[in-house]
Parts: structure tokens; sequence; C-alpha cells
């Protein structure tokens, strides 16, 4: 904002000289060059007789410059009227007593040079005191009638505004533009910039079509007194276009962008701040309309030269970094916007304070790309952050308070926190309904988001409805072909669908996946979403053969997507939440193509790990591959350059912009060539069923179940993959007609599970056990037996182990609880497997000389947890173990019992058990065939890297080893790592890969098998198993013929511990060193049919092997 001042006495006198010398006649005479020294000469002689206080002298050159002005432009022309009030004030100043001509001039220079300073400083009330002890001497002197009053009004009201105290300014504002129309007339230019200082309030408050037509008026003046191309007219031209953007007005506001754009250039050339601000302007319009493309090379052309002329940390930067990201993230590259959007809020909170309402922004911005990324947990705290802000700043009902609000709610939504997210996002739209009006596009966006929440709550009608208002909101406001439509039809849809309305719901994807396209290009992550979800619809209404095409292209897309959705891979399984190859798969299956559906669900399995794998051993493009892939970045360079150079000289005119406009479309054309060429090398990953089955022994098969749920309609299928012949997709029919399955069928798995975890959490107490006694246990784990197992069971002929891959309709549920005849372990894929069994045999080939099982072990456990309450409040209660850590006394028996059966062993207990001394150990790591962690496990389940094992602490140490940790610092040769501790097999929830967390980290490491757990153990239950399972894996038990491989050894210890009598674990127990004698036995169930303490599935159950088993 400009604040206009009065003329002659406040302007500094290098500026009053410029103001006459600049003023050229608009509708008067024509001053010749000998006028305007002239002009320029008495500016400066007034106010040297004035600060001599030679008054009479100055009034009458006073009267001279109005006599001279009126004649060259006129006596209405705005410079003639300040004139003329100038003359006035030099005459009421001149007629005061010489002691309060010098008080008057002793206090101009004092506000007029400490007030700005101290407003720089942040110092607010002291500068609006001196404001304000200025407006009182002018309103006593010159009267309530003049200029200079206004001007004082406007520089209180923008420190008001500073102040966040808007509607105490808008009163200003408002007295002082009237007061200006009063005394200098509707067509002056302070009246200009008392109507955009207004405007700029108003638009401050969210009030923006109230803030337009004042934007408007101060452009009409502008242009008609100061001309186009003069830099206030083109300001106000870029405000008008900014304040139709706010109001969902796109194309409107496109056209004067344009405008201001072209003019910028015109004027003030390429390399100039204003110019670089009116190119970002136009840019942010294009992204709000949906044209990121167009917009993109504008953003990194005005990036550039706002860097050049200002800095990184300038505002204007700060700004155009902020909205590169934006146009990035549009496109779906999360990757390349996450650094921009850190970069902009660094910059803010180091000059603008981490309260300030632009760090706010920033704080969101941020929020959104994490959130776009499965980051939930750091995107909530930046969207509360920005919330925090802003109501504080702005107050609670304030429509950007209320966006924040949204934003907020949106990420409650993917945490599947309904109740808190509905609260926040229908208090948000009460207050955009207000302020905005109903016709807004933040009001449709947020009835939209609360169309999807009431869905995911079962509340269809609500939804509905709510998103049918959306839909019509978002076509008239931004038009039919917006993004924001699409994803109106894509909420609509999905609401039909869950009233089972497939046919309905069909056409809203068909338009939703059209615009998508038109906007962003088939191979975009929305491009995929849109695909899969038609693919699935046409599936639900069995149309199998046009859903199969649909799903195979969604898959194409997101291949050639998901490399720009996060760095990593394991991060961009956790930020997928669409799974195509499914839908792929179950309309393969439907169509008889069982083969070919086995071979797609592959695809399915572990992309994250397997990218993650891809990119440990380098690049595996070809020569020919890496060839064109040089030829293509060449390609792109020329078109960067082209753009660049378009963006300097294009205009308004039809042809420039479609030149431009053509120009980017080669430049994606090229982009989607390199995506899909990196898609296609990713994909090689991917090994065939003939390699996978050429890998696994004769008596082992492959198992998953493949569930895909609605809440109407619901498919289940069994994949059996053997080590030769056709791969077996078979249904697993329920009980209602056409073997469809009820609500309860659906349930079962999740009440198992349900079951055996309440039972682990209140181990020992009545209720406990009366909730869920083994007999109602064993009649559920019957039932899904039968269930899961029952349908493949006649085709296990010579199968004696099944290899379960990931199967999240298992709800986690070890598939051993299932079945007694076979041996059970689990892989990430089969690709995955295939490479640890192929990795083992060429391991074994190099040695032959070697002994067949491991002959050194690290084990930790014992960990000293004196410290714990130095662990954040969230992190201990992450801890199943209750809100702090307990000892681990059966830990340390574990450990020593353990490392006795092999010939190496170094064990870290007690204090030892810390992360320096596992960190002095690092560089050896690859000396052990066996690690072996016996500790608590804290589970992130949204940072799954971020899940932690709990080793001793120290005054400077949490003892927390992350997973994180382990992957990017261990190197591993261990033919097991057994993490012997609560929930260890959980962490993150994402799609093809069951849970993320400590498995893709060890196996990331180097790791060949690990031994995880599904929920919290027993001390005294895991000390035995332990033992049990090492002793069979290493052939020390006695009476053992020869070692067992890991998976049969798993299961047979598991089998002993079930079957123990009370007195046989009592025995053991009495056994334990002095240390370890504090672990006890939970109290046996009063109906207990037999006394067998661990015969519960809660502690045998627990560990599974995920690997190699052999």
């Amino acid at each position: 904002m400009k604040l206009s001042c009065g003329w002659l006495a406040v302007l500094p006198l290098a500026l009053l000289a410029a103001s006459v010398a600049c003023a050229l006649p608009q509708d008067g005479g024509t001053a010749s060059a000998a006028e305007e020294r002239r002009a320029e000469k008495l500016v400066i002689q007034i106010q040297e007789l004035e600060s001599a206080d030679n008054y009479p002298e100055a009034i009458k050159k006073a009267g001279d410059l109005l006599e001279l002005l009126s004649r060259i432009h006129g006596k209405e022309h705005h410079q003639a009227v300040d004139a003329r009030w100038e003359l006035e004030r030099l005459k009421k100043v001149g007629a005061l007593p010489v002691e309060d001509r010098a008080a008057w001039r002793r206090t101009v220079e004092e506000v007029l040079d400490a007030a700005p300073r101290l407003e720089a400083k942040g110092r607010f009330e002291e500068a609006l005191a001196l404001r304000r002890k200025l407006l009182e001497l002018r309103q006593r002197t010159l009267g309530e009638e003049h200029p200079l009053v206004s001007t004082s009004w406007n520089g209180m009201a923008l420190n008001l505004t500073d102040q966040r105290r808007f509607a105490e300014a808008e009163t200003l504002h408002r007295q002082s533009l009237a007061l200006s129309e009063r005394t200098q007339g509707p067509n002056h230019p302070d009246t200009a910039t008392s109507c955009n200082n207004l405007a700029a309030n108003l638009n401050a408050q969210g009030k923006f079509a109230q803030a337009e037509p004042y934007y408007r008026r101060a452009l009409e003046v502008r242009e008609k007194v100061l001309g186009p191309d003069h830099p206030e007219t083109l300001a106000s031209l870029g405000h008008v276009g900014t304040n139709l953007d706010s109001q969902g007005k796109h194309a409107e506001a496109e056209a004067l962008l344009r405008r201001a754009f072209s003019a910028r250039k015109r004027v003030f050339g390429n390399a100039n701040l204003d110019t670089a601000i009116a190119c970002n302007n136009l840019a942010s319009n294009l992204n709000r309309q949906g044209r990121p493309r167009e917009a993109e090379p504008l953003l990194i052309e005005a990036l550039a030269i706002c860097k050049a002329a200002v800095g990184n940390d300038h505002s204007a930067t700060v700004i155009f970094c902020n909205n590169l990201a934006v146009n990035l993230m549009s496109q779906g590259n999360f990757v390349a916007a996450e650094p921009y959007y850190r970069q902009a809020l660094a910059a803010r909170l180091k000059t603008s304070g981490d309260d300030a309402l632009d760090t706010a922004l920033s704080c969101a911005n941020l929020a959104a790309n994490l959130h776009s990324q499965g980051k939930w947990s750091e995107a909530e705290a930046l969207a509360r952050k920005a919330l925090a802000i802003r109501s504080k700043g702005l107050g609670e009902d304030h429509p950007s308070t209320a966006v924040a609000r949204r934003h907020v709610a949106n990420v409650l939504v993917s945490k599947e926190r309904f109740e808190e997210a509905e609260k926040l996002c229908r208090q948000a739209l009460h207050v955009l309904e207000k302020t905005q009006g109903d016709k807004h596009p933040d009001t449709a966006e947020s009835q939209r988001l609360l169309a999807t929440i009431l869905k995911r709550q079962g509340r269809f009608a609500e939804a509905e409805e709510l998103a049918r208002s959306a839909l019509r909101k978002h076509e008239s406001l931004l038009g039919p072909r917006h993004p924001q439509t699409a994803s109106s039809c894509r909420t609509l849809a999905l609401n039909l669908e869950a009233q089972g309305r497939f046919a309905e719901a069909e056409p809203l994807w068909r338009r939703s996946l059209d615009i998508t396209r038109e906007r962003y290009g088939d191979l975009h992550p929305a491009s995929a979403d849109r695909l899969g979800c038609l693919a699935m619809n046409l599936n639900l209404q069995a149309r199998h053969a046009e859903a199969e095409p649909a799903a195979r292209a969604a898959v194409a897309a997101l291949e050639a997507s998901r490399l720009r959705v996060a760095p990593t891979g394991l991060e961009r399984s956790a930020a997928t939440d669409i799974a195509p190859r499914v839908t792929w798969a179950a309309s393969l299956i439907r169509l008889g193509r069982a083969a070919q559906a086995a071979q797609v669900l592959e695809g399915h399995f572990a992309r994250g790990l397997l990218d993650d794998f891809s990119q440990q051993q380098g690049s595996s493009f070809s020569p020919e591959e890496q060839k064109q892939i040089d030829a293509i970045n060449a390609e792109l360079l020329q078109l960067d350059r082209k753009l660049a150079a378009a963006v300097r000289t294009s205009g308004e005119d039809a042809a420039g912009q479609e030149r431009f406009a053509a120009l980017v479309r080669e430049r994606s054309g090229w982009e989607a060539r390199l995506a899909e060429l990196a898609a296609q090398v990713q994909q090689r990953e991917i090994y065939d069923l003939k390699r996978i089955q050429a890998a696994l022994p004769r008596d082992t098969a492959l198992i998953a179940w493949l569930d895909t749920r609605q809440p109407l309609s619901s498919s289940h299928w069994i994949l059996l993959v053997k080590s030769s012949g056709e791969p077996l997709i078979l249904p697993a029919a329920g009980r209602g007609p056409d073997g469809s399955w009820n609500a309860a069928e659906d349930a079962l798995a999740g009440q198992v599970r349900g079951a055996i975890l309440s039972s682990a959490r209140a181990a020992g107490s009545a209720a406990a056990a009366s909730s869920s006694s083994p007999i109602d246990l064993q009649a559920r784990v019957t039932e899904l037996a039968q269930q899961r197992l029952g349908p493949v069971m006649p085709h296990l002929d010579g199968i004696q182990h099944l290899i379960v891959l990931p199967s999240p309709a298992l709800a986690q549920i070890p598939v051993e609880l299932l079945t007694d005849k076979l041996t059970v372990s689990y892989a990430p894929s089969g690709t995955v497997l295939a490479r640890l069994l192929e990795r083992a045999a060429d391991a074994a080939a190099g040695s032959s000389g070697r002994s067949a099982r491991p002959q050194s072990i690290l084990a930790v456990g014992d960990p000293d947890f004196a410290a714990a309450g130095q662990l954040p409040q969230e992190v201990l209660a992450a801890s199943s173990r209750g809100p702090r850590l307990q000892p681990l006394p059966g830990s340390r028996l574990e450990v020593e019992a353990i490392a006795a059966l092999f010939p190496h062993s170094e064990k870290l207990l007690g204090s030892a058990a810390a992360k320096p001394g596992l960190a002095e150990l690092e560089p050896r790591l690859r000396e052990f065939g066996v690690i072996h962690l016996a500790t608590h496990g804290l589970v992130n389940s949204e940072l799954a890297l971020q899940s932690a094992l709990a080793l001793s602490q120290t005054p400077t140490e949490d003892g927390l080893l992350t997973a994180q940790e382990i992957k990017d610092r261990w190197r591993l040769e261990a033919e097991l790592v057994v993490l012997s501790a609560c929930d260890s097999g959980l962490g993150r929830k994402a799609v093809g890969e069951g849970y993320l967390g400590f498995s893709q980290a060890l196996f990331l490491a180097g790791a060949r098998s690990v031994i995880l757990s599904q929920w919290p153990v027993s001390d005294a239950a895991t000390v035995l198993l332990m033992r049990r399972f090492y002793e069979n894996w290493l052939g020390r038990r006695p009476g053992l013929a020869e070692p067992m491989p890991r998976a049969a050894a798993l299961r047979e210890a598991k089998h002993w511990l079930r079957s123990l009598h009370r007195t046989e674990v009592e025995r053991m127990l009495t056994e334990l060193p002095q240390a370890a004698r504090g672990l006890k036995l939970e109290a046996q169930p009063v109906d207990a049919a037999e006394d067998k303490p661990f015969a519960h599935p809660r502690y045998w159950a627990a560990f599974v092997l995920i690997g190699d088993p052999r």
C-alpha cells in the first residue's frame, strides 16, 4: 500500500522538485522547459523561505507557483489544486506567533522522521501517538477541511492496519477518502490513493467484493490523470486483477493481469522487480485456472529476476518461491515443490517472525505439500500453526482463518479423525458463507470437504446434498472444465457409489477424468486416480471388458507419475492411496485371465521397497535408454530457453500467447516421454512370475488375499503361486446370494484381531478374560480359517509351507493361527523373496567352506530406562507397556541364553545397551550373522521410519533407535535380525506394502530375514519362545537331529510354548537369574479347560518371520 502524503509541506525537498518536474500537462497548456525549471525553482525557494521563518516571502512565491501551474495545466488540475492548498497552509501557519510557527515545523519534522522508523521496528503504538499528535496540530492550525488532515488519517490507518486493527483502520480510511474528495476533488491522485488504501484494507479483511469498486475507481482516476503507463496506474491494474482473482473471477482477472505484465515489460524492461511481480501475478492467475504448465515458465522467470534484483530473503522472492511450489504441486511434482516451500518458510521466519500472517501462509502451504506426501503429523502441526497465527492476527471470523481451519480438517480426514474434522469444517463453512457469501469458490470447497467427511461417516444423504451444491457452485464460479469442478464430480461419484448407485456415478467419473486429462495430461497422479476409479466403477457394473483398459491406463499413469510424488520409494508408498493394479487384476480375473492377473498383482506388492533397492544399486538404464534420456534432456534445455525468451517478448496479442502455449505443450510432451522411460526402468525391477517360481522350493507356495470393498459391494479372491504350473486365483465365497459376503463376514478378521489385542492389553484381568474367552476366540478363528483357507486347501497337495504376501484384509492376523498343518512365513513380495533367495544362493556358492548356520551374534537387551521421563510424552504414549518405559529384566536372560548358543557373541546389556555403543559397532555390523534386539518397540503409525526401539538413556541421549537410522546407517550381511519388542511388525499402513517400518528398513540395510511382532508381547513368554526358536534353528536343542529352517524352527517353538503346562513354566521361571525373577505369569482365567498359561494366541502367535525362510 502506498501512502500519498500532502503536497509541499510533507514531501522531502528532492521529491518536491521531482513532483513538479514530472507532472506533464493532462488537460491544460503545454509547459516549456523554462516553465518547468521555474516551477522546480519556486518549490525549492518556498521550502527554504519557510525554514528561515520568512513566511511573507514564502507566501508570495507560493502565489507565483499557483499562478504558473494554473496557467500551464488549468485551475482544476491536481497540481494547481495542491498549490492552492499549499498557499492556504502557508498563510495560516504564517499567521501564528513566532514560537508556534517554530513548534509547527519541529513537530512536522519529528513525526515524519520518527514515525516511519518506529513502525519499521514494530513499535506501532509509539508511532501512532506521534501521528495522532500531528493530526491534532493540523486540525487546530489548518481546520478540519484540509488535505493534510486526510493525509494524517491515512498515516494512522496504515499504522492500525499493520497492527491488524482492520475495523479501526477502515473507519479512518473512509474519513480520509471523504475529505480528499471534498478538498481535492474526485479525480485527484490523492483521492485515487485513498480509494486504493481503503480497498486494500477491505481486501485484508476478506471483503473482496466490497474492495473491487474502490480498486477500479483508483485505476480509472490514475489512467485519466497520470496516464496509462504511469507506475501507479500499472500498480492499480495489478490490484484490480488480483482482487478479481480473489473473488474467483479468474478469466476477467487474466485479461487485466496480461495488460499489466505487457505494460510493465514495455515501460520497465524485463530485468525489473515490478515486471517480475506482474509476471508472478499472471502466473498465479493461470495456476488458479488450472493451467499450471503455462504458469510454470512464467514463475521460473519471475523468481530468477527477483533473486537477482533483491536477494533470497526479500518478501517478493519468498512469494515467488511459494507460487512456484504451488505450481509444481498442481502438476503432481510434490518432491520438487517441497524445497521451495521450505525455503519460503525459512525466509518468512527470518524476516517476518513466528507470528506473522506471511509466516502463516508459508506454514499452510508446506502443510499441504507434506499432506500430499502422506506426512500427516508434520502437516497437521504446520496447519494448526497457520490457524493459530491467523486466528490471532485476523480474528476467528476472517475468511482466511476459516480457510486455515478447513486445511486442518482436511489433514484430520486422512488421519480418520472424522468428528473433529467435521466440527472444524462446519465452523469454516459458517464463516465463509457469512463473509464471502454462498457463491464463492472457498465456500464451495468447504462444502465439498464436508461432504467427504459425512460420506466417510456413512451419512450419505447429507453428504450427497452438499456434494451436489459444491459441484453447482464450482461449475458456475470456476467453469465446467476447472480442476475443482473435477474434484467435486469425484466427491459426488464416490458418494453415489457408496449408496450402490454405480450407473449414476459413471458419467461423473468420466467427466472428472476428461477435465483432469485436459488440464494435467495423462501421466499425472490425479489422472491415475480418476482412471482407476472409473475402472472400479465399471467393474462394479460387471462391465469388466471396459474396465480392463481403463485400469491398465491408470497403472501406466501411476507408474509415470509416482516418481515425482516423493523422493524415496517408501515415502511414495506412504503417499499413494490408490491401487489400480488391484482393480486391473480384478478385471482380468473376471475375464478369465488369471495368469496375467497374477503378474499384474506382483507389481502391486512392495513397490516402495523395490524402488529403494533399485536406488541403492544405482542407474539401471541400458546404453540405448541413456542415449534417449540425454537427447530428451537436450530438447528440454532448448525449450526452457525458448520459453524464457517467450516470457520476455510475448505480449497481449493472441498470436504471441498461442506461440507460448505451443512451446508449453511441446515441453509437456518431452517430459511425458522422460517419465514413461523412467517408469519402464522401475517396472523392470519386478520379476516375471516364472523367475519367482524358479526360486521357490517344491513344497512352498506364495499366497495372498485380495479384497476389493465397497459399502454395498465387495469381492474376495485368493492368489496361490506354486513352484510350477499356472498361478491360481480362487474366489472366496461368502454366505450371501451368488457367494457375496455380508457385513459380519467382512468384519471377521478385525474382530479376531480385536479380541487378541484386548486380551494382550489387559492380560490377567478377569474382565478381559470374560470378554474374549478362549472358546469364543477359537470359534471365530475356526470361522476365519474356513473363510480364508478353506477354498484353497484342496489345491495344497504336496505343499508344506505357505509364504504370505501383504494382505491387509487379514488385519495382521498371523496365518499360522488359522492352520496347524502348514509352516507359515511372510514376504514383502514374490520379487523381494526371490531376490533374497538368489542372494543367499550366490553367497553360499562363494563360500562353500563356511558353516551352514551363522557363527556370530550381536545381542542387545535389558536397557536402562532410568531416564525414561525425559522422553517426549507422545513417544512414551506409543509404548504399549504403559505411560512410562518399564524395565525388561527378562530381556537380559533372553540375551544371555541366546548368546550362549553361538560360538562368537557380543552383548550390550544394561547401560551398555545404548546408541553410542551400537554406533561404535556400526563399522563391524557385517561381521554378525544374527542381530537380536530385546527391548520396547515404539511404533509411529504415520511416519513409518520414525518407529523406534528404546535403548538405554543418558542425560543427553533419549535412547531411541529409529527405523530411519537403521536404514541409513546400518550395513548388514545378517542372515536374521530379530526385534524382540512389542508391535515391531507394525508401522504406517501403505498400499501394497502392508505396514511400513522396521522390516523395510532392515531389508534395505542388508538383512535376509527378520522376526517381528504383531502386537504387545509377554516378557516371560518371549524369553521362552526365543530361546526355543534359536535352539531349533541352530540345531542345539537336545534330541534334534539337525538344524531346522528358520520358518520351521519358529513354528515348532510356537507349538511348544502353547502346549507348556503351568508347572513347567513356573519351573523354568525359577531357574532365571536373580535379576530376571521379576517375570510373572498372568492370572489364570477361572474357566480355563487346561492349565496352559501360554495357550492363548496373544502369547505364541505374535512373532512372524519375514524374508528368507530357510
